[in-house]
């Protein structure tokens, strides 16, 4: 008795399984199970095709992954594009700016060149007019009048040149006749102070003057009374001469008072406007202010 029991719970268990197996194939879109089919069999067929399918499902997830993966890689890739295709734009923007600038810049160029060639050339004229003989001789004339015992007198020799400026240099000659060298080696510190007012002085008398006046600021400082009176002397010859008007500013009162005496007016149609700085009790510039003219009388005066 419980040997039949357990027979038809046996086959009411195959039954069951006969019964799911047949439900899977259903499920799988299989062919039925044959009556005379082992289970076993069919069992083995429907894990068989579960793990065909799940390898397909896997191949497909992985595909997928792969394609996102490619795809992400892909809006990367269009984004660089882009932003490459930009650069590359402003880029070539740039590019074209440049070779304009280029272009520009080789105009300025060959313009400032060209101004250059002719500023030399101009410069070269200026010196050819202005350092020459004419130069050196008012030069030496007014040099040799206040510096007479001055075996070395002051020139300007141009040196000859293919290309570039003409220079004026500096030099001295042994009273005309023979080289002598370097202003700073030949001359005394005096005589030197000599040669720049008096080559001030040629200067102006050589040129075309622009106006009617003559300024020199202390221009005796290191001159004795002999050559302050001759200095004096020659500016009296030259404001008659060049019709100038002689503007000089000393900074010693001695000196001041002895030029008022050698500037006096000494023919009709002198004038002489002396103004004296100072300051007063509290820190203020006062000045002093006194015009001279010819007065025939004063001779005898001062004679008297």
């Amino acid at each position: 008795m419980d040997r039949l029991t357990k027979l038809r719970q046996d086959r009411q268990t195959v039954g069951g399984i006969r019964r799911s197996s047949a439900e899977f194939l259903s499920r799988l879109n299989f062919p039925p199970a044959i009556d005379d089919e082992a289970t076993s069999s069919v069992l083995a067929r429907c894990l068989k095709t579960i793990d065909e399918r799940r390898e397909a499902i896997l191949q497909r997830e992985q595909n997928r992954a792969t394609a996102l993966s490619a795809a992400r890689r892909l809006r990367e890739a269009t984004r660089q594009k882009s932003e490459i295709d930009e650069r590359f734009r402003r880029a070539t923007r740039e590019a074209t700016r440049t070779k304009s600038a280029i272009v520009k810049a080789d105009k300025i160029r060959k313009f400032a060149r060209s101004l250059s060639d002719h500023a030399i050339s101009v410069r070269t004229d200026i010196v050819r007019q202005v350092f020459n003989d004419s130069l050196n001789a008012v030069w030496g004339d007014l040099f040799v009048r206040l510096a007479p015992e001055e075996p070395f007198v002051p020139i300007f020799s141009l040196a000859e040149v293919d290309k570039g400026p003409v220079e004026a240099v500096l030099k001295t000659r042994y009273r005309g006749k023979e080289q002598g060298g370097n202003p700073k080696a030949m001359l005394s510190a005096g005589n030197l102070n000599t040669a720049a007012l008096t080559l001030f002085l040629s200067l102006h008398l050589s040129t075309p003057p622009l106006l009617p006046w003559l300024v020199i600021d202390d221009p005796v400082q290191s001159m004795d009374e002999i050559h302050i009176a001759q200095f004096a002397a020659l500016l009296r010859t030259l404001s008659k001469q060049k019709d100038k008007q002689v503007i000089i500013a000393v900074h010693e009162k001695a000196l001041f008072d002895y030029l008022t005496l050698e500037l006096s007016p000494a023919s009709e149609g002198d004038n002489l406007i002396t103004v004296e700085l100072s300051r007063n009790a509290v820190g203020q510039t006062a000045y002093q202010t006194d015009v001279q003219t010819w007065d025939p009388t004063r001779i005898f005066q001062v004679a008297g």
